[in-house]
This record gives structure tokens, C-alpha cells and sequence, in this order.
């Protein structure tokens, strides 16, 4: 194939990439990669090449497909550079998750001093990782002790969790919420995993720690049910606000007045400043 027709199928296949992108599918996204990636001429403008692998990339890390991200980092190193940010901090992402967490702790930490937080930007949820990983929630990972919602060990730490939210013990609930994460399967496939992530946001927005906050409830709109949850969209949508992305912090809120006409009864008045000042309700 040469780099025109490449680049032709490239642009024929945008909508399908961009429909499993919105759809979360990634096995759709995890396939139409490996085919551009088996596609790929070797004479391909450095442009080009640098563009296409940069958004595979991103994409796959979104996605989180990691084996094929592991693929795709090969390339976009071979395009920018070992030394680009972005290089650094997808290999420090796909340590984190398919290495050693320790050591992918520290290399998020090294992007992070060296860089700031321009690497990390759509993916902020790493930013509590680089900053405190004490304070971060870990990641999935397969355990030989994973436990349904209904086992009576996770029933009793939500019985817990609820106690403790009650009774504005938070630091208590987030530390019940990561113990009861621990015991789950992948968020991404599993009910019950976003109850204790939104919990855990919940906690540190009740705190007034709002890029703590952000990471759990993002981590909570990415695991399932997460994505139409009023509340997830709303305090996902607040914490946007916060950190001056309005815009984005619109649309969440937005997205969950229409999931729950009652859901911004239970925003902080000032974070409802922008829409009324856009007119919207």
C-alpha cells in the first residue's frame, strides 16, 4: 500500500474509529489499530507518521488496551523521540498498569517534575498517582481473592462506607472504598466497582479536595454505569469547574441534568454560575 492510499483508508476509517472511541468498545478499537498499524508503509511521510501514532496512542490508553498501546509506544517513540513528554508518560502509564505500579509510580513522578502537568492533560486521574500515590486509587488488577458485590465481606465495608459518610468520617470512607476495590473485578466490566469510586469522590469533594476528586469520580465515569450516572456527571462536571474548564464542566452538568432533571439540586450554588450565565437552567 502506498502512503496516498494509506492515508485514504486512514480517512475512510475515521468514523468507525471514532464510533468505538464514543462507544467505549475496545476490542472494535483494539482490532482497526493492529490492522493501521499492520497497514502502515514504511515510507510514510514522518508527518504523518507522527500524527497517527501520537492519536493511536492516546486513544488506546483511553481505551485502555494496553497490549496494543505497548505496540503503538514502539512507533510513536521511533516518531518523537525517546525523550518527548508524551513518550515518557505513556511508557510511565503502561508501567503503572502492565508492569511494576512502584516503578510506574516513579516514572510519573519523574514526568511530573520534569514537565508539570502538560503531559497529563485528558488523563488527570495520574496526576494523584505523580502528586501522593498514597492518596490515589490503585488499579485494576487480577487478584486471586476477587469477590462478587454480593460476598458478605464487600457488603459489610459498603455497610461501613455508609456509616462512615454519615458521620463525615471521610478519610475513613476512602480507605473502606479502597479496600472494597481491591476485592472487585475490572471496573470497566463489572457492576458495583463505580459505587465505591463515586463514593470515594464524594469523600474528597466533601473535603474540598477537588483534584482527588476528579480522579475518582473520572475513574467512576469511565468503569461501567459510570457514563449515565447523575451523580458521576455532575461531580465530575463541578471539579471541571473548579480547575477552570468551564466549558467541559458545562457539558457534564448538562449531561446530568438530562440523566436526573433534579441532579443540580445537589450542586454547590457557585458551581451553577456558568450556566446561568450561558441562560441554560
Amino acid at each position: 500500500m502506498t502512503p496516498d492510499e494509506f492515508l485514504k483508508s486512514m480517512k475512510a476509517a475515521r468514523k468507525d474509529l471514532e464510533a468505538a472511541e464514543d462507544a467505549r468498545d475496545t476490542a472494535t478499537l483494539t482490532t482497526m489499530y493492529q490492522h493501521i498499524r499492520a497497514a502502515m508503509p514504511p515510507d510514510l511521510p514522518k508527518i504523518n507518521f507522527q500524527a497517527i501514532s501520537y492519536t493511536a496512542v492516546t486513544r488506546l490508553l483511553e481505551a485502555e488496551a494496553w497490549d496494543e498501546a505497548a505496540h503503538w509506544l514502539v512507533k510513536f517513540e521511533q516518531g518523537y523521540g525517546p525523550d518527548f513528554y508524551d513518550v515518557e508518560f505513556a511508557h510511565a502509564v503502561l508501567e503503572w498498569h502492565t508492569g511494576n505500579p512502584t516503578h510506574g509510580k516513579t516514572l510519573l513522578q519523574q514526568v511530573y517534575r520534569t514537565h508539570g502537568t502538560l503531559p497529563f492533560r485528558g488523563f488527570e486521574r495520574y496526576l494523584a498517582i505523580a502528586r501522593d500515590n498514597a492518596n490515589a486509587l490503585p488499579p485494576h488488577t487480577d487478584t486471586d481473592d476477587t469477590l462478587d458485590i454480593d460476598h458478605p465481606l464487600i457488603q459489610d465495608l459498603t455497610n461501613r462506607i455508609n456509616t462512615a459518610m454519615d458521620n463525615e468520617h471521610y478519610t475513613d470512607a476512602i480507605e473502606l472504598c479502597r479496600q472494597a476495590l481491591h476485592h472487585l473485578d475490572d471496573p470497566a466490566t463489572t457492576d458495583g466497582p463505580m459505587w465505591f469510586l463515586a463514593t470515594a469522590g464524594e469523600a474528597y469533594f466533601a473535603q474540598g479536595d477537588y483534584q482527588r476528586a476528579h480522579d475518582a469520580f473520572d475513574a467512576a465515569h469511565r468503569a461501567q454505569g459510570g457514563h449515565t450516572n447523575p451523580l458521576v456527571l455532575l461531580r465530575l462536571g463541578e471539579c471541571h469547574i473548579e480547575h477552570g474548564n468551564t466549558d467541559t464542566g458545562i457539558e457534564h452538568l448538562i449531561a446530568a441534568h438530562i440523566a436526573d432533571p433534579t441532579a443540580l439540586e445537589h450542586a454547590e450554588p457557585h458551581h451553577l454560575e456558568p450556566l446561568h450565565q450561558r441562560g441554560l437552567p
